[in-house]
């Protein structure tokens, strides 16, 4: 399906290979007004350049005008690479939503793309495709962070498990409702949780910390 109203801005490692990349942006669709930023080891190695022309000249056809850029890093140097990639896209990412696709590309690179990532403090996710292709994991790139949950946010994540309604979560904690009912928004704004039935359940984002605020 065709996407509207947002600017897709698609943040990936490319290495010898192109079809990971491929298929993460053709299973979303592109617009005209959409963005691809594709990060590469320097010194360029021959296979790498080919892999890029290979995804731009199939864009390029759909769509002449996108805004597709290749931009080469030093891998050796890991604290001046993780500079420049923080300075490039924090001029590139303006508004937007913002897809990272870290599939591809030497193991530094990747670990220099996500630590600039980290700096920046997005908030986006993560998509790695196995070698083999036969699935893909997404993660929050928040997971990274800090763990920013206050006592109201600890105190009621910890109640939850299996599932609960409004009302057996505001029986087990020491909060007025008022506070609940803000606290679970935000919680579920966040990720940590998340409401089928009636009753909040968390999502498996939010069981990481549960498990942790729970020790």
């Amino acid at each position: 399906m065709k996407r509207v109203n947002f600017i897709m801005i698609f943040i990936a490692s490319l290495g010898f290979d192109e079809k990971f990349i491929l298929r993460s942006i053709m299973s979303k669709g592109l617009n005209p007004s959409d963005k691809i930023i594709l990060f590469l080891s320097k010194p360029i190695d021959d296979r790498s350049l080919k892999a890029f022309r290979n995804i731009e000249n199939l864009v390029k056809k759909a769509y002449p005008l996108l805004d597709i850029k290749r931009y080469e890093i030093e891998v050796s140097d890991f604290f001046n690479a993780v500079s420049k990639i923080y300075d490039i896209l924090r001029n590139e990412i303006i508004g937007g939503d913002i897809i990272i696709n870290l599939s591809g590309g030497q193991r530094i690179l990747i670990l220099e793309v996500l630590a600039a990532l980290k700096l920046l403090s997005i908030d986006a996710k993560i998509e790695i495709e196995t070698e083999d292709s036969s699935y893909i994991v997404e993660f929050p790139l928040k997971i990274f962070g800090e763990l920013k949950l206050d006592r109201d946010d600890i105190e009621i994540l910890s109640t939850i498990s299996d599932g609960k309604t409004f009302s057996q979560i505001a029986s087990e904690v020491k909060l007025s409702k008022t506070t609940v009912w803000r606290r679970l928004k935000h919680l579920e704004k966040e990720g940590y949780i998340y409401k089928e039935n009636k009753k909040y359940k968390l999502t498996s984002f939010g069981n990481i910390f549960s498990k942790i605020v729970g020790k």
